[in-house]
């Protein structure tokens, strides 16, 4: 929580102003697969995140059944799950209760807050856009969002034609909501920072985590 007299008076005095930011990079060697298994693993976030210090399933969801031209009938993994997150610890903590949506079809896990957990966040949504990297292309954002894109892994279009299939193109969008003029100024400063160290930190489990290749035959 925020602490001070704008945490209680904010809700009603301030219009709720949405932060956003955008983290892209490519993750050589780690099959999109495996990545996807991490992102949808939220119960153990608390093992490796550095800023959650809580994570659990609260209740799984019947399937959602979606039909599209080139998928039809495909259904979707829903769960709801419980964390608590420290944006700036311990001045600027929150708890909250998300639902989660599992699309395996398309390697997209997308997570919304429900109303009514949260003391200073309007919202928070972020998805997970994963994707083979011989068939992503490097674009620009045109919705004014923070746009952070690992550079020194990704050179140019020829550097993603050419690279290993096993590796994975991440990209990785947070919007976060509040009311309260100190947690929106502090937000715009911190979220580039938070997105990017969020996404460091699921890189470096999966290379933790990835299967070892067997020991060479004498």
């Amino acid at each position: 929580m925020i602490f001070g007299p704008l945490a209680s008076a904010g809700r009603s005095f301030f219009s709720p102003v949405t932060q956003r930011h955008l983290e892209q990079r490519v993750l050589h060697g780690i099959p999109p697969s495996h990545l996807f298994q991490i992102v949808q693993d939220v119960a153990r976030y608390h093992e490796f995140l550095p800023l959650c210090s809580e994570s659990r399933i609260t209740r799984v969801l019947p399937p959602a059944t979606t039909t599209s031209m080139q998928r039809p009938q495909q259904q979707q993994q829903q769960f709801q799950a419980v964390l608590t997150v420290g944006f700036v610890p311990p001045l600027l903590s929150e708890t909250y209760e998300s639902l989660v949506t599992v699309d395996a079809a398309n390697w997209t896990i997308r997570s919304v807050s429900l109303p009514g957990k949260s003391t200073w966040m309007e919202g928070l949504t972020s998805t997970w856009k994963l994707k083979e990297i011989s068939s992503c292309r490097r674009k620009n954002d045109d919705d004014g969002n923070h746009v952070n894109v690992n550079d020194n892994t990704i050179g140019n279009d020829n550097d993603i034609s050419d690279a290993n299939s096993s590796s994975t193109f991440v990209d990785f969008s947070v919007e976060l909501t509040a009311r309260d003029p100190l947690v929106v100024q502090t937000l715009d400063q911190m979220l580039p920072q938070v997105a990017q160290q969020q996404v460091e930190a699921f890189e470096q489990r999966c290379r933790a985590l990835l299967p070892r290749p067997p020991p060479p035959q004498p």
